[in-house]
This record gives C-alpha cells, sequence and structure tokens, in this order.
C-alpha cells in the first residue's frame, strides 16, 4: 500500500520534513500571539492608569469648581423663576453637562450625597429646603414687589446620569405672600 506522500510524488521523508516545518512555524506564530496579548495587556493597563490620573483632581479644584457650578446654577433658576398672573406653580430645570463624577458629587456636597440614591447608571437625590440651605447658602428664591417672593415648593431634584455625564436639576416654584 503506498502513502499519500507517494501518490503525489514524494517520499514519506520529505512530508515529514514538512511537517515539522510546519509545526515549527506554528510555534512560532504561538509565540508572537502570546506577545502581542501580553503588549496589549501592558498598554490597556497604562490607558487606565493615564484615565486615572487625568480624573483625579485635588479637593481643592473640585470644590472651587463646585463653586462655580453652584452659583451658575442658583442664577439660572433663579432667573427662570417669573411672576405668572396664575396661582399655579411652574417648573424650573436646569442642565450641566460634562460632569465627572466626582464633579456632581462635590455640586451635591456630602449632606446629599449620603440621601442620594447611586444606582449603576444614575445618582439621584430628591433636596429638599433645608439641604438647599446648606448646599445652596444664597438660596432659590425671589423678592417681587409689595413683599411677595418666587419660592421653590417642593425643593429640587438632582439627577446626574454616569452614561451621559449630565447633571439635571427640576423643581417647582410658586409665589408667596
Amino acid at each position: 500500500m503506498a502513502s499519500a506522500g507517494s501518490k503525489r510524488g514524494r517520499s514519506a521523508w520529505e512530508d515529514c520534513e514538512d511537517i515539522s516545518e510546519l509545526k515549527q512555524h506554528v510555534a512560532k506564530q504561538q509565540d508572537q500571539i502570546e506577545k502581542l496579548r501580553k503588549e496589549k495587556a501592558e498598554l490597556s493597563k497604562a490607558v487606565k492608569a493615564a484615565e486615572g490620573q487625568a480624573s483625579e483632581e485635588s479637593p481643592e479644584e473640585l470644590n472651587a469648581q463646585a463653586s462655580k457650578i453652584r452659583k451658575s446654577l442658583s442664577s439660572n433658576i433663579n432667573a427662570q423663576m417669573v411672576y405668572r398672573n396664575k396661582s399655579n406653580k411652574s417648573r424650573v430645570a436646569a442642565d450641566v453637562p460634562n460632569l465627572t463624577l466626582a464633579q456632581a458629587k462635590a455640586v451635591l456636597g456630602q449632606q446629599l450625597v449620603c440621601k442620594a440614591s447611586n444606582g449603576a447608571k444614575k445618582l439621584e437625590v430628591k433636596a429638599d429646603s433645608d439641604d438647599l440651605c446648606t448646599v445652596f447658602p444664597n438660596g432659590f428664591s425671589k423678592s417681587l414687589r409689595y413683599g411677595a417672593t418666587l419660592e421653590l415648593v417642593d425643593g429640587i431634584k438632582f439627577s446626574y446620569d454616569k452614561t451621559t455625564s449630565i447633571l439635571k436639576l427640576s423643581g417647582t416654584y410658586s409665589m408667596s405672600k
């Protein structure tokens, strides 16, 4: 009975040499694949470390940014509070885009962060008037003539979406005499 190699006009010895060459080639390819996997793992570690260093900000910087954002939010919401010739409640809302989770927590302050529900995708908290006085010392109110004021009714709901990096505020206000 003839071997497969002899059918093609080659000897069994030449087939063995081809097989050993193929084994050597496969071994070299596997070594190269292993080197590339190690290099990929090292690069991914380096990227994660670089992202961590870039996102780490000092507490002073976070507090300074949070103070500026709070001031902006306060003026934004107060600007939305206008007199309406009806006794109904009116809504106010504001969005702050491009915040990291650390920045959003700094804006909310420690007291609100402790009360917040921290899910996989959202950080949400409903702040009542007492909470707002500690986080926003200037408050959210607007004086009208004859002693009337526009004030928030039920506080403000803060919602930070971790996927879009947007902090949203919403609430209602009404006139009080």
